[in-house]
């Protein structure tokens, strides 16, 4: 057994986005996740590129969304977004590559209208299982149409074969393209894409690989603007967990998870099949499916949420095993549904939970010195014979002054936190910054990428050193205004493996990378990993 974890808070500007991992790195296939959150539009893609980097085999088995703020939510919407359209693609092209293989032999005309037909047919419905016996109908229809012209031109051969598809009429597969401009569009793309390919005499594989990518961008006007990469599919079967119907999300969420794009409002793409899970309860987790976590392997408890039971939107705390939620109000209706989660690998306890408010921290904080934790699984985890401290937590809302408490800090003794925030809403508060840097507890505390009004306390963010003389602040990246562009992210990295998590010799590393060199000397700056007892 040598089961390790990973939290890699995910520097997303001003927003929030979290990766957690659990593996035991001697069993293979024993590797869990949870993405929670995804921050703001354009930094979909940042956290798609982070997953594959740390996730090479596929996505997260879960994605959590605390609550619907745009700053959490949205990157989320526009990563499912682009995996419906990579896995529409994916089901779909198949159609025109065996078409465009059957008519390489022909003119370019000719394999143009043929080419269209079949990707305009596939996207009315001619995909799939009743491909082969439709498609061949478009493609007569628009040779027979092409065969009556003379000197046709790219864009006619074109035509022809989209006219010979909408002649035809319906398919009897669903549609997935709803839009006749859009399927045209779409059929333009790849035929020329077709047609070019075979002229450069491409092995089939390239020019299938063509065929793709110039499908996924006819039809990138069907989903958002910052949802326009390919994502190989790989969160076509990742659950979805979030607070349901307790405060509406934006319209475009619930189409992205249900894996439709803009333009196919009542039909998934092929092959999503993903499961919304609303309003987890207490004591549930949300790593290991609801099965019996293996002996000392990670696990994430929920410990806040909406109440399902109020009109008025309003929070509830976990209390304990047993115990009955306490309800509470605070903050905005919107940051007081928070889903917060506590990550449990042993004696290490990690906290994490949105924007929710002080009022919900400080039941819950009362709560974890309460064991056991449940494990989800309708039991407990065993207790240690001394509750240990919080080890580290996520700072809430940022670091706004109305979360993160005095009594979280004081009771929960925590070694090290961390504050997702950038160059919007002026975040972190000063307030905030004073209780983490007067905690005796907090060894370090740690900002992705911050880029507020100077900060007592905070050196790097007017370009002093930010190491020494008793500051406790962290700064990650180079805090590149184009936060998207930033040569070096803000990213921080928690790791505590098996034998750091429990007895005499508990303590965890976070990586960085830091402006300022911990020598000191000329500016610049490096990879840094600080390791943390607690």
């Amino acid at each position: 057994m040598a089961w390790q974890l990973d939290i890699h808070t995910i520097d997303v500007n001003a927003g929030e986005s979290s990766l957690i991992i659990a593996e035991d790195t001697a069993v293979p296939g024993s590797r869990r996740s949870l993405l929670i959150d995804g921050g703001l539009d354009p930094y979909a893609e940042t956290v798609h590129d982070k997953i594959v980097t740390e996730l090479p085999l596929g996505g997260p088995d879960y994605i959590l969304v605390t609550h619907y703020d745009i700053d959490h939510s949205a990157g989320i919407t526009n990563l499912l977004y682009a995996d419906n359209l990579s896995n529409l693609v994916t089901a779909v092209a198949p159609v025109p590559q065996a078409v465009a293989a059957a008519h390489a032999g022909q003119s370019r005309p000719e394999i143009l209208a043929a080419v269209a037909a079949a990707t305009a047919g596939a996207l009315w419905g001619s995909w799939g299982a009743t491909a082969a016996a439709v498609n061949p109908v478009a493609v007569n229809a628009a040779n027979a149409a092409l065969a009556a012209g003379a000197g046709v031109l790219d864009l006619q051969a074109i035509r022809f074969g989209v006219v010979a598809v909408n002649a035809h009429g319906a398919f009897p597969s669903p549609t997935l393209i709803v839009n006749g401009g859009k399927r045209a569009s779409a059929a333009r793309a790849v035929a020329i894409a077709a047609a070019n390919s075979i002229a450069n005499n491409d092995p089939a594989p390239m020019r299938n690989q063509l065929i793709e990518h110039a499908f996924f961008d006819g039809l990138a006007s069907t989903i958002p603007q910052y949802a326009r990469f390919r994502t190989g599919g790989r969160y076509a079967g990742t659950d979805i967990i979030d607070i349901g119907l307790v405060i509406k999300p934006k319209d475009t969420y619930p189409v992205a998870v249900a894996g439709r794009t803009n333009d196919s409002p009542l039909t998934a793409a092929p092959g999503v099949n993903r499961a919304r899970i609303l309003v987890p309860g207490l004591g549930s987790e949300v790593l290991w499916g609801g099965n019996a976590p293996p002996a000392g392997a990670p696990v994430a408890i929920v410990v806040s949420g909406p109440d399902p039971t109020t009109i008025v939107p309003s929070g509830n705390a976990w209390q304990g095993v047993g115990q009955q939620p306490a309800n509470f109000a605070g903050g905005t209706q919107a940051n007081g549904v928070s889903i917060g989660v506590v990550i449990r690998f042993n004696d290490f306890l990690f906290f994490t939970a949105g924007d929710l408010p002080i009022q919900g921290e400080d039941l819950i904080e009362a709560a974890l010195r309460q064991w056991p934790l449940p494990n989800g699984a309708n039991g407990t985890l065993p207790a240690p014979p001394v509750p240990p401290p919080l080890a580290a937590f996520k700072c809430g809302h940022h670091g706004a002054t109305n979360s993160t408490g005095v009594n979280l800090l004081t009771n929960l003794a925590p070694r090290a936190a961390f504050i997702s925030c950038g160059d919007k809403y002026n975040h972190p508060d000063q307030p905030l910054i004073n209780r983490l840097q007067g905690q005796a507890s907090i060894d370090k505390f740690y900002l992705t990428n911050c880029r507020p009004v100077n900060r007592a306390h905070i050196p790097a963010s007017s370009g002093n050193a930010q190491l020494g003389g008793g500051n406790r602040s962290r700064v990650a990246g180079d805090n590149d205004p184009n936060n998207l562009a930033a040569i070096n992210r803000g990213d921080l990295h928690l790791r505590v493996l098996q034998h750091q998590s429990m007895g005499a010799g508990r303590q965890f590393t976070v990586d960085y990378w830091c402006w300022a060199p911990p020598a000191g000397g000329a500016p610049g700056g490096m990879a840094q990993v600080d390791t943390i007892a607690w």
